[in-house]
């Protein structure tokens, strides 16, 4: 995993996109930030991170998951992963 892939999935919210595009699904950016309660954004910039790393396609308004992205998702859901995640959580509200 390169850099810009690790990166990609430090974010809860890449993360959930990645989530919602599995299974080639094409999604509208506007109705899911509207969906999700943020503003567009947010939900682009995440977006265009996932673009850098090669995880997501950005067409006008709309993303889909490529290849790479769905590995990605699936390395973000290793519970080795999601334990890492928590540490670092648990270590910046004690600083």
């Amino acid at each position: 995993m390169n850099q810009h892939e690790a990166l990609a999935i430090r974010h809860q919210v890449r993360i959930r996109l990645l989530a919602a595009l599995t299974g080639g699904r094409r999604l509208d950016l506007a109705a899911y930030a509207k969906a999700l309660d943020l503003t567009l954004a947010p939900v682009r910039y995440h977006c265009e991170v996932l673009g850098a790393a090669g995880a997501v396609e950005l067409d006008g308004g709309t993303a889909q998951i490529t290849a790479s992205g769905e590995e990605l998702y699936r390395i973000s859901q290793r519970p080795e992963r999601r334990q890492q995640t928590d540490r670092r959580r648990r270590d910046r509200r004690r600083e």
